[in-house]
């Protein structure tokens, strides 16, 4: 009987919780969270939907955020709380979390993750904060939940909702539009889990901000603005970077704008400024606005320098400023717009070289000195164009929109900080719905570093070595977020090693490599940069010297009657 009792103690140990063991106690009032078990013996408390700031709406809308009026009560953190407002009718989300259709501009929540370990107790557990992607206009933070990766990890999870799109980007800075709303929502997120992550058993002084994509770009805006410092120590900045053409305003723009504040184009603004007539708008009409022409439309926000947030253009400010101790820079295999292996027939079939050159003089803009930008990037990409004329651009997309400004990123800063890993995710899973040619794709492997493998999702499949590709990927993350050694080399100033998670004769496993793709990093990273403004120069006489390389240096949605195509930023 005695041993039926002790196993009874143990079991309510291991499984049973009351209600006190769940509640815990924030700057604005208690939360109760629940407990979940979806990897068994890794029990996570869970708090969903603990708001951070008050709604921004009405009065409140395109300003910036003020702590939530605190509650008495005790709040039941359950519920997933509503995305913010997106256009784009909540596909990228449903992408991620299908069934998931609610949003709200009352959408500023975190939602919390913690395992059941013992450093809980001295309040010692390291802290992830995840900014999530999707161009700054759609997703939200638990499109993939923490709770996997907190439990494999044996780390805290924080995700939440920032303002998107013009709701939180807008700037006409006469017109006292900010445009750094959604910037100023991370901060106090990062300010709050500072102030409150002790109650959850995390320590505020071992905490790590991960964006992906978009968000990759604004955790390193993060790493050198002084809104941010002291907030955390250490940055993943996953397949997205803060020096890439789509991060900030055109320099050719007026400094401080996105948008063109004309009352005439909303129809007139009726005896009110024009920062009024945005906040009297209903969410339909400003869900049509957009802001100055961007290439691609990849973000139709883009960040301005404000002189507060961002004190300068990050390709100047990363030579001299930086918040972190230490960076991980991950990035897809392939990257680029990730299509389904019927889209990529129909591509081929349709996709010409004229319509090569049309996309790619979306991007010329960008390289305005460059009067014949177009023909030299294609005699760069000719060996791509025997498959087809879209394998081509895809290549551009990767290399141009992704690995170029990464790089840009780990040359800058391997020159002061020894600390610097860069990883490439390429093992690509036997259930791939994507094309053979196309690998592994932009997005795929955030859903490794979440763990969804583990426990299967509704419109993928996975495997046995998918499943162990995920944890391998988990175990690199929180490693790098709690200080453990890493077995991935650093990337230096006079020994560029990266990385790669490849699988090979069914398993996992961690190989290094030199000098990822030199010459197309030359090509994008020292080449077009410097061709002079009145240059005429043939592509086919740039000098292409790989050897001399130094370490200096959205969603979009397309449809028509034969593809469809998700793609974020």
């Amino acid at each position: 009987m005695l041993s039926v009792y002790l196993c009874f103690v143990v079991y309510c140990l291991r499984v049973c919780s009351s209600e006190e063991d769940v509640i815990r106690q924030t700057t604005y009032g208690k939360v109760r969270g629940f407990v979940t078990e979806r990897i068994p013996g890794k029990r996570i408390y869970t708090f969903l939907g603990i708001p951070y700031a008050s709604p921004p709406v009405k009065e409140l809308r395109f300003e910036r955020p003020v702590p939530p009026t605190p509650w008495k009560n005790v709040l039941r953190a359950f519920t997933l709380p509503p995305a913010c407002i997106q256009y784009d009718n909540m596909m990228y989300i449903l992408e991620h979390f299908p069934g998931f259709y609610n949003n709200s501009e009352d959408c500023l929540y975190i939602n919390i993750y913690v395992p059941e370990v013992e450093s809980n107790r001295i309040k010692n557990t390291s802290v992830l904060v995840f900014m999530h992607g999707g161009s700054n206009r759609v997703g939200m933070g638990s499109m993939l939940e923490g709770d996997i990766l907190a439990g494999h990890g044996e780390i805290i999870v924080v995700t939440f909702n920032y303002r998107l799109g013009i709701y939180g980007f807008v700037a006409a800075k006469d017109e006292g539009l900010e445009g750094t709303y959604g910037f100023l929502d991370q901060v106090e997120v990062l300010k709050w889990v500072k102030a409150n992550i002790g109650e959850f058993g995390g320590n505020s002084e071992k905490t790590t901000i991960y964006g992906h994509s978009a968000g990759a770009a604004d955790v390193g805006f993060h790493a050198i603005s002084p809104l941010s410092k002291g907030l955390f120590q250490q940055v993943i900045v996953h397949s997205g970077s803060p020096l890439a053409f789509w991060a900030t305003t055109d320099p050719h723009w007026p400094q401080g704008y996105n948008i063109d504040p004309s009352c005439e184009k909303l129809g007139g603004c009726n005896k009110k400024t024009y920062k009024e007539q945005l906040k009297s708008l209903n969410i339909e009409k400003l869900n049509e606005m957009k802001g100055m022409d961007t290439p691609r439309d990849l973000i139709t926000f883009p960040a301005v320098i404000d002189g507060e947030f961002l004190r300068g253009r990050p390709s100047e400010t990363y030579s001299y400023q930086l918040n972190v101790d230490q960076f991980l820079l991950a990035f897809a295999r392939d990257e680029g717009f990730p299509v389904t292996k019927d889209a990529s027939r129909n591509i081929f079939k349709t996709f010409t070289r004229e319509d090569l050159k049309k996309v790619l003089n979306y991007y010329s803009p960008v390289y305005r000195h460059i009067k014949n930008f177009t023909e030299m990037v294609a005699n760069e990409y000719k060996e791509y164009g025997d498959l087809s004329p879209y394998n081509q651009l895809h290549r551009v997309d990767a290399d141009m929109i992704f690995y170029a400004p990464m790089f840009r990123l780990a040359d800058l800063i391997c020159r002061y900080m020894k600390d610097l890993y860069l990883l490439s995710f390429d093992h690509v899973s036997a259930y791939s719905p994507h094309p053979d040619w196309q690998g592994v794709p932009h997005g795929v492997d955030l859903f490794y570093v979440f763990g969804v493998p583990l426990v299967g999702h509704q419109r993928y499949q996975y495997d046995e070595l998918d499943k162990e590709a995920s944890r391998k990927v988990m175990t690199i993350w929180s490693d790098f977020i709690k200080g453990k050694n890493l077995e991935l080399s650093p990337y230096q100033e006079n020994n560029k090693q990266y990385s790669r998670l490849v699988s090979r004769n069914n398993e996992i496993m961690i190989q290094t490599d030199n000098s990822f793709r030199p010459r197309k990093m030359h090509f994008w990273n020292t080449v077009m940069p410097t061709i002079n403004n009145s240059s005429t120069q043939r592509a086919n006489e740039v000098k292409m010297n790989s050897s001399s390389v130094s370490c200096v240096n959205c969603f979009i949605i397309f449809i028509s009657c034969t593809m469809t195509f998700v793609f974020s930023v």
